[in-house]
């Protein structure tokens, strides 16, 4: 009987420890420092545009409605623009305050949190806030004063726009699904009683603050962080980001080598890339989930080759998968970096007068003056051509 009842303590003990209580009951109101009014935005400019309907959420009635909204286009540096939408119950001055509010704040975010942002939807009423749908939600009423009277409205939009531009991606991959089970505790009551809609959300600003605002937060507070939910800092220090203007790599995720790739064909010497692609959202490792790669289109690519060992390179960019803007246009001369058989062949026949396209297979590239970027240019047995620019992520 007293064995039987030491095993019940123990199981007792085991599922107490399993169900421990998790450390913060949200994580938006622990730090109003993370990043504050002090810091830098990326807003540039506000354009008004009148009044149109639009189709907006609304707290107030649980529902959506039409609305003949107030529209402004909210622009930034980083390229990423929001048309920010504000309820016909505030006139016109109001409406333009609000704009002008809220399109400075949502620039402190860091711009992969605002890549998936379109629009904001602003009305009055003593509401949440609320993210997703492609849209950041604001309530004007005591609720948003009172986080700006706490100074958290930058960390609870943090928490919104993770709904918005990092749940798509995260939220139900299996990397994530496994960091999750691994950890096997939740950051704030609020994650554990939602895991499926705020545990990234809940997560996110903590490891944010844990790598990115280090300075900010105390060591107990880091430490609990660490200790809590090891395996989701991991997943998202696997994951490109870009936390400009406000965070620890804004500028250097800027530099990081990634690779614009796609297929091209030939008109006489010149090969095009029409649309050529770039890639984010894998992770190293295990962890790897092709899922959640974006594969959006960067630009066009074309190549004239001038002669069996140089050629002419012209760019075009439309937007870029990391960093979501356009790098502008150019080009510049390049050269093989290494002689080959197409080469020899090319030289052999004379330029012009080779039999296909095969000799401009191999490696290109800038000269001296751009080593450490290049092309790999790989013709194919229908005579179009794989090309693979290994370059570097536009820097401001």
């Amino acid at each position: 009987m007293k064995l039987l009842r030491f095993m019940w303590i123990l199981c007792a003990l085991g599922w107490a420890q399993a169900q421990a209580e998790p450390p913060f009951s949200g994580t938006i109101f622990l730090d109003p420092d993370l990043i504050t009014e002090d810091d830098p935005t990326a807003f540039v400019s506000l354009t008004g545009n009148g009044m149109a309907l639009r189709t907006m959420f609304d707290r107030r009635v649980n529902q959506f409605i039409q609305v003949n909204a107030h529209l402004f286009d909210a622009s930034y540096d980083d390229g990423l623009k929001i048309e920010i939408q504000v309820n016909e119950e505030f006139n016109a001055a109001e409406a333009l305050a609000q704009a002008e509010f809220y399109a400075e704040v949502f620039g402190r975010l860091p711009t992969s949190l605002r890549r998936d942002v379109e629009t904001s939807w602003i009305h009055r009423g003593d509401e949440a806030f609320g993210g997703g749908n492609n849209n950041l939600l604001i309530h004007t009423g005591s609720l948003a004063e009172d986080y700006i009277a706490r100074r958290i409205l930058e960390e609870t939009l943090v928490h919104e726009a993770s709904h918005t531009s990092l749940d798509a991606d995260h939220a139900a991959s299996p990397g994530w699904l496994a960091a999750q089970a691994a950890d096997g505790e939740f950051i704030s009551t609020y994650a554990r009683d939602f895991p499926n809609r705020e545990d990234v959300a809940e997560s996110f600003l903590l490891i944010y603050a844990l790598d990115h605002r280090r300075d900010r937060i105390s060591d107990a507070m880091a430490n609990t962080i660490a200790s809590t939910i090891p395996n989701r800092i991991e997943y998202f220090r696997g994951v490109p980001l870009d936390l400009y203007p406000n965070g620890s790599n804004a500028e250097a995720s800027r530099n990081d080598q990634y690779w614009i790739v796609g297929l091209g064909s030939f008109s006489d010497s010149t090969l095009t890339v029409e649309q050529a692609t770039s890639t984010s959202g894998g992770v190293f490792g295990a962890n790897f989930d092709p899922a959640v790669i974006q594969r959006p289109i960067w630009g066009r690519i074309s190549i004239e080759f001038t002669g069996c060992a140089s050629a002419v390179l012209d760019y075009e960019s439309t937007t870029d998968a990391v960093f979501q803007k356009a790098f502008g246009s150019g080009g510049y001369a390049l050269e093989r970096l290494l002689p080959n058989a197409g080469q020899r062949g090319c030289e052999a026949a004379g330029f012009g007068s080779t039999n296909g396209n095969d000799w401009v297979s191999g490696t290109w590239y800038g000269g001296a003056d751009r080593s450490g970027e290049g092309f790999l240019i790989d013709v194919l047995e229908d005579g179009s051509a794989f090309v693979a620019w290994f370059t570097y992520g536009d820097q401001k």
